[in-house]
């Protein structure tokens, strides 16, 4: 699913380059090389760099390229094709590693499209869908409210409890209808923690085997099951998904960034932390290494 969502963000960033350096005014020809630039860094692949790790190497790569162009009043002074441009390649560079630079970026973009008039509901929506995965729920409120589009998911009420330092922040679906709760996780001691998706069919193969084995379903009461940040809330998917199964109960992470502690967000994957520390990593189902590898890993933990 990864795989898929890269190769569709690539050919995506490859035609907005191609449109940019076509239709870019003369005077800018800078940005529509550096587009060409960032595209084909993308194109070359991240070479082993964890998840976590290549989106920091892309926010740098971006931010090198195009911080500028979102201070000082410069984007008063590129042109139409330029600042639609910046908006689209800022946007790709958000879905790798959402920060706080990206998403002042879009929103300074997109009203200075909408400023001149050459605002479309689709950057509205990509807009608020980038403001849902980074989990910046007042920006995607306000847009809804500013210029609704048919699509855009309807936000759920958020709760803001208090978090503790040096915890992992999450947001839990509350069993309350469409609520969801930041909450932390404390990670002290002997954990089990799995990153997961209801929508993942070797998600779901894993936990239909956990459930139906009296010896793995024990071995994986208390765990800590968590989901990545993705473009929607799914309240329906995640309150189903934790009615059905309340063993694994999912919350949502709030930002990737936020855990260091965890290289890859493939699903499944399973942590064994001790003291929010990885000690070991099991990834896929069926797990890599071999069920009764998993199951001696399972029994020694």
């Amino acid at each position: 699913m990864r795989s898929r969502k890269f190769k569709i963000f690539l050919f995506h960033l490859f035609v907005y380059s191609t449109l940019w350096h076509c239709c870019a005014f003369a005077g800018s020809v800078g940005l529509s090389d550096s587009v060409d630039s960032f595209s084909d860094f993308l194109s070359k692949g991240r070479a082993g760099t964890t998840d976590v790790g290549w989106g920091i190497v892309v926010n740098y790569n971006y931010m090198e390229r195009f911080g500028r162009f979102s201070e000082g009043g410069a984007v008063h002074h590129i042109s139409d094709d330029d600042i639609v441009g910046l908006f689209r390649t800022t946007y790709i560079s958000g879905f790798y590693y959402p920060s706080d630079s990206v998403g002042d970026a879009i929103w300074l973009y997109l009203f200075e499209m909408k400023r001149r008039g050459i605002d479309k509901d689709y950057y509205y929506s990509e807009a608020f869908s980038y403001y849902v995965k980074s989990r910046d729920f007042s920006r995607a409120n306000k847009l809804a409210h500013i210029h609704h589009v048919d699509g855009m998911e309807g936000l759920p009420k958020i709760v803001l409890s208090p978090v503790k330092a040096n915890r992992f922040i999450v947001w839990k679906y509350l069993k309350s209808a469409d609520q969801i709760e930041r909450s932390s996780i404390d990670l002290r001691g002997r954990h089990i923690v799995v990153v997961a998706h209801p929508l993942c069919h070797f998600t779901v193969n894993a936990v239909s085997a956990i459930e139906s084995d009296v010896v793995l379903r024990n071995a994986f009461v208390g765990s800590v099951w968590v989901s990545p940040p993705n473009e929607k809330i799914q309240m329906d998917v995640f309150s189903k998904w934790n009615r059905l199964h309340p063993i694994e109960s999912m919350s949502v992470v709030d930002k990737v960034g936020e855990w260091p502690i965890f290289d890859v967000w493939a699903t499944p994957t399973f942590y064994f932390v001790k003291d929010a520390k990885v000690i070991d990593v099991i990834s896929g189902w069926p797990p890599a290494g071999g069920l009764d590898n998993f199951e001696r890993k399972l029994e020694s933990w």
